[in-house]
C-alpha cells in the first residue's frame, strides 16, 4: 500500500459511512451520493516524521522508518468539520513537484 489512513467523522455520519466498502467506494464519494454531505473546503498539514508501530506494520516498513504525516480536516459549506484524516506515507513512497510563478511587476 502507499498509505495508512484513519479518517475520525461525527458518531451519526461515522455509522452510517462504515456501512459502506470502504476498500473501493472512496469516503468522499460515500459522503455526498449516500449522504447527500459535500465536502467544499480542507485544511492539510504535512510534516516529516518516523512511522509509528501500527502504521508501519500495516505499511510491511520498519517502524521508525522516515514518512510523512498529513493531518487533514475537511468541512461542508457551513464549515463544520466533518472529517478528521491522519495519513501516514513512507518517505519512499511520496514525491512533491511544485510550479512556480513569478510576477515580475509585483513588488515585495
Amino acid at each position: 500500500p502507499l498509505s495508512f489512513q484513519v479518517s475520525h467523522l461525527p458518531a451519526a455520519i461515522g455509522e452510517e459511512a462504515a456501512k459502506a466498502d470502504l476498500t473501493v467506494t472512496p469516503l468522499r464519494h460515500v459522503l455526498s451520493f449516500k449522504l447527500g454531505i459535500e465536502i467544499t473546503a480542507a485544511r492539510e498539514t504535512v510534516s516529516a516524521e518516523t512511522l509509528p508501530a501500527r502504521a508501519a506494520r500495516e505499511l510491511g516498513c520498519a517502524a521508525g522508518a522516515p514518512c510523512f504525516r498529513s493531518d487533514r480536516v475537511s468541512t461542508d459549506a457551513e464549515r463544520r468539520p466533518i472529517v478528521y484524516d491522519r495519513v501516514f506515507i513512507p518517505g519512499d513512497r511520496f514525491r512533491i513537484t511544485r510550479q512556480l510563478h513569478y510576477d515580475r511587476s509585483a513588488t515585495a
